[in-house]
């Protein structure tokens, strides 16, 4: 619960602009930070092959400390399944869903996808919370976008 909603907070505060009439949530949009999650992720890529075959996927909130992280996960996954590591870094299989969940990670939510929608050259999955952790303490500063000095292109 505290996890949905710290998100729910973080969410809230990403929508900082500059538009005169700024926008409000109203209860569907709290709602939906507090049962799904949604991925866009480009129908070319390995990612959609693996969300789409399984019906799950993790969220994990990196820690702000580890924004070097971010770069390694920009380009194809070296998967060691035996040492249970992605590119290096140690994971472990979400309790709920079995999809991975970087072990440094500030906390994780793992979902069922529900529903695919097709969109452009992406598809949304939209997926159900069936678990939320913190696997560090509640407070620890979780990197945003524009903590990568990166942009998303795809």
């Amino acid at each position: 619960r505290n996890l949905k909603l710290r998100l729910r907070y973080e969410y809230l505060n990403a929508d900082v602009s500059d538009d005169p009439e700024p926008w409000e949530p109203d209860a569907d949009d709290l709602a939906a930070i507090e049962e799904e999650i949604r991925a866009a992720v480009e129908r070319e890529a390995f990612t959609h092959e693996l969300i789409a075959g399984s019906g799950v996927y993790a969220l994990c909130l990196v820690d702000r400390e580890d924004r070097a992280i971010v770069r390694k996960f920009t380009k194809p996954v070296d998967a060691d399944l035996e040492a249970h590591t992605l590119n290096g870094f140690p994971y472990f299989d979400g309790p709920a869903t079995g999809a991975p969940v970087l072990a440094q990670s500030v906390a994780s939510l793992e979902c069922e996808v529900r529903q695919p929608v097709e969109v452009g050259n992406h598809t949304l999955f939209l997926g159900e919370i069936v678990n939320a952790a913190f696997l560090k303490d509640e407070e620890t500063p979780v990197l945003r976008m524009e903590d990568t000095r990166m942009n998303y292109g795809g």
